[in-house]
This record gives C-alpha cells, structure tokens and sequence, in this order.
C-alpha cells in the first residue's frame, strides 16, 4: 500500500461510522442545529447522558427528538417532539422521566395503546353502513340486532 493510499483511506473512527456504529454525544442547542441532513436517509445522533435519547435528522431537514427503549422484548422508538418548538433542555428532561418510568418497568407507548378505543362493534358498523341508504339490504342487515335487543 502506497503513502497516499494510507492518507485516502478512512481513519478508525470514521470506518466504525461506515460501518453503522452509534454516534453520541452531550445533545445541545448548536449540535442540534448544525447537524446535517444526508441526502437518501434519516439519522440519528444519541446523547451521551440519557440512554435512548436521540435526535433525529430526516432527509428533509426536520428534526424530531425521540427515546429508544425496549420493552417485553420489543424495541420501541417514541417521538417527544419536534425542534425547534421542544428546547433540547425540555426534551432531556422529559427523556430522564420517561427513563425512569421505563427502568421501572413501564411502558410508555403502552399506555397510548391501551387509551385507544377499540374497533368499533358489528352495530355500530351497521348503523353507518345504512344511515345514509336507507335500503332494503339495510332492514335485512340490521333486524337480526334489533330482535336481539341489540339497537
């Protein structure tokens, strides 16, 4: 190998982000600010003081800051919030609450999943499906439920 293909060649560090290893840091105002898109894919930048805590770069410009976890198995990703509007004081700190809550053996996209009303029934189904008809195919569908005492 020749000197100057030594001196083309990427150094240590730079194979280990080639090779798809995390890059953290202490997340802060002008890091957040400075970080560039790249054209074809979304990254992200994890804070060195609070596990999971990240930045996300999306190849649009955009920035989300986001918390990684896992939880009963499953790897988890939940968005806080988007910059500029959180600070990157606000969302550590709501990432150290989130943290705690999850090392405690919560899950916090769990309790958004469990709010979340469940399908809607077969009555109420019908009842949309034949409101604005009004057809025949409607008193067929849906006396079965009214002799059922369902309606």
């Amino acid at each position: 190998m020749t000197r100057d293909e030594r001196e083309a060649e990427p150094c240590v560090g730079c194979k280990k982000e080639a090779l798809g290893v995390v890059k953290r840091l202490r997340l802060n105002e002008k890091s957040v600010r400075e970080a560039v898109p790249e054209p074809g894919r979304d990254y992200q930048i994890f804070d060195s003081e609070v596990r999971g805590f990240a930045i996300c770069i999306y190849r649009s410009g955009n920035r989300a800051f986001t918390l990684d976890y896992c939880h009963a198995g499953r790897q988890r990703r939940m968005t806080l919030g988007r910059w500029p509007e959180w600070s990157t004081a606000a969302a550590r700190e709501r990432a150290k609450e989130l943290r705690r809550n999850i090392d405690a053996g919560g899950d916090p996209l769990g309790v958004n999943e469990d709010g979340r009303d469940a399908p809607a029934s077969c009555r109420d189904r019908n009842q949309r499906r034949c409101a604005p008809t009004g057809s025949a195919r409607c008193s067929e569908r849906c006396s079965p439920m009214r002799k059922a005492g369902l309606e």
